[in-house]
Parts: structure tokens; sequence; C-alpha cells
């Protein structure tokens, strides 16, 4: 008897099922890192929005004074917290602007400020900005330091 040439059906169906293990591994490599990544682009939009409120108290165009409702004074430090989605009104003591309410909103901020040397020409502040956002659930924060003159 004379064989046909050709692949079998079980041939086939094993080429099929090897081929598809071979194709799973590149998708088991780019899930982590999709998620990775997604992890990277929330931390720097968080630094950078903390960077901001940093920037703000250099260039004060924020108060180093208590907003009522959002800051507490304990001795020489205010501290302000700021909740998720909170829509920054611009007033006589701060110029909030759509834009800056992009970068901040989605964010919730915490920013001390505490006077540590006051004389009569000069003052000096530290200012931290904690920037929390929520990642798969969690709550995930960081956090900058700068000092400034006036």
């Amino acid at each position: 008897m004379r064989r046909e040439k050709g692949l079998t059906l079980v041939e086939t169906l094993v080429a099929i099922v090897v081929l598809a293990a071979l194709s799973v591994i590149p998708l088991a490599l780019f899930i982590p890192s999709a998620r990775s990544n997604n992890n990277a682009q929330q931390r720097t939009l968080a630094l950078r929005a903390a960077e901001t409120w940093l920037d703000r108290y250099r260039a004060s165009q924020e108060p180093k004074i208590s907003v009522p409702g959002y800051c507490t004074v304990a001795g020489s430090t205010t501290t302000c917290t700021y909740p998720y989605n909170y829509t920054y009104p611009a007033s006589d003591w701060s110029s909030h602007t759509p834009a800056l309410a992009t970068i901040m909103s989605p964010f919730k901020h915490i920013v001390t400020s505490t006077v540590l040397a006051s004389g009569a020409q000069v003052w000096e502040w530290q200012v931290t900005a904690q920037t929390f956002w929520l990642q798969n659930g969690i709550e995930k924060s960081t956090s900058l330091t700068t000092r400034v003159a006036y």
C-alpha cells in the first residue's frame, strides 16, 4: 500500500497546540509590562502634581496661611489637605486655572508649610507636598520637599 503525502490530522493538531503555546509566551510578558508602564505613568503624574505645588509656593502663588475647611495650623506649621477631585478655586490669594485643575484634581494632596526662620526682612519656609493616587484599589503616595525664602 502506498502512503499519501501530507500531514495527518494528529500531526496538524499537535502543530496547532505547539503554535498556540508559543504564542502565549509573548502575551504573558506583555501583560506585566503594560501594568508596570501604567504604574510608572501614574507615579510620574503624581510627581508632576507635587512639583507643581512646590513651584507655586516658590512663585508665591499659594498662601502660607490657613485656608478655611482644608487647612489646620499647629504652632509654626500649616497643613492643608485637598481631597481627590477637589476643585481648586481662583481667589484673591491664589490663581488656580483649569489647566492647573487638570494636573491637580485626580490626586489627593497634603501640603505642609513650616516656618523655619523669620526676621524683619526674611522668612524661611519648608514646604512639603505629598501626593496620593489610587492604583488597583491601593492608595499610593509620593512626597517632595523644598525650602522657600521671602
